[in-house]
């Protein structure tokens, strides 16, 4: 049966889907399994998975409420990678508690464990979180930074999704230095994701690329991410960005009318 349960968490890890299963029946079917015979360790893997998921049902109603039956398991199992990943995913909710009044406390949170027992990948999620929730502290004076430390974990341990999103965040950072503007920050991660397709993240590198181009006034280079990031974008970014079309539309418009150039 161990066996069994971990194939299904591994289906819903890799976001298989058939006719029959979406990706979050997956962990459902393996916590089935776990109710005839417990393992704690895969329970709280199942568990985080249904968060990673975005699933919702009468008893949790939001995306934390699964991480956070996650911890209550792992009170029992204390897996140290896996109490990590459950916090990590409470930042990247970003749930709030009287203890947690922000959501990079739970990113350095689950630093604290990784301090116990270190995870590359992990380390570089949190890392990463910190920068997506702007901490700072004397270490840290800007976002920039943490991704930055991220991309030095991930020499040590290439993930490239994780590095896509790294790079991603330095360019909405604006950082720069002698060998990047902005906009190298997207065109790198687009490298990337040519070796590791996420459409998601393409998306959002090109939406970057669209800002750089528009922020400088070149409202035609914009518009051509935009609608390139629009081909390939989740359904839940589509709206986003056909704001940025309808901007960047306009703004070609009141050019032509100033100028009388297209």
């Amino acid at each position: 049966m161990k066996c069994r349960v971990q194939a299904f968490i591994g289906l819903g890890n890799a976001r298989y889907t058939d006719k029959s299963h979406v990706r979050s029946d997956w962990y459902l079917e393996a916590l089935k399994v776990l109710d005839m015979e417990d393992d704690l360790a895969l329970r709280a893997q199942a568990l985080i998975g249904l968060g990673n998921a975005r699933y919702t049902d009468k008893n949790h109603r939001t995306q934390a409420a699964w991480y956070l039956e996650a911890l209550k398991v792992l009170d029992m199992e204390d897996d140290l990678a896996l109490r990590a990943q459950a916090l990590i995913g409470l930042g990247n909710a970003r749930y709030t508690d009287k203890n947690h009044r922000a959501d990079a406390v739970w990113y350095l949170e689950a630093l604290k464990v990784l301090d116990m027992e270190d995870d590359l990948a992990l380390r570089a999620q949190a890392l990463i979180g910190l920068g997506h929730a702007r901490y700072t502290d004397k270490n840290h004076r800007a976002d920039a930074v943490w991704y930055l430390e991220a991309l030095k974990v991930l020499d040590m341990e290439d993930d490239l999704n994780l590095r896509a999103q790294a790079l991603i965040g330095l360019g909405n950072a604006r950082y720069t230095d002698k060998s990047h503007v902005r906009s190298d920050w997207y065109l790198e991660a687009l490298k990337v994701l040519d070796m590791q397709d996420d459409f998601s993240l393409r998306a959002q590198a090109l939406i970057g690329l669209g800002n750089f181009y528009c922020s400088r006034r070149d409202n035609h280079s914009g518009l051509s991410y935009y609608m390139k990031a629009q081909k390939i974008a989740p359904e839940g970014m589509k709206k986003t960005i056909k704001n940025k079309i309808d901007r960047a539309k306009e703004f070609i418009a009141r050019d032509k009318a100033r100028t009388g150039k297209i």
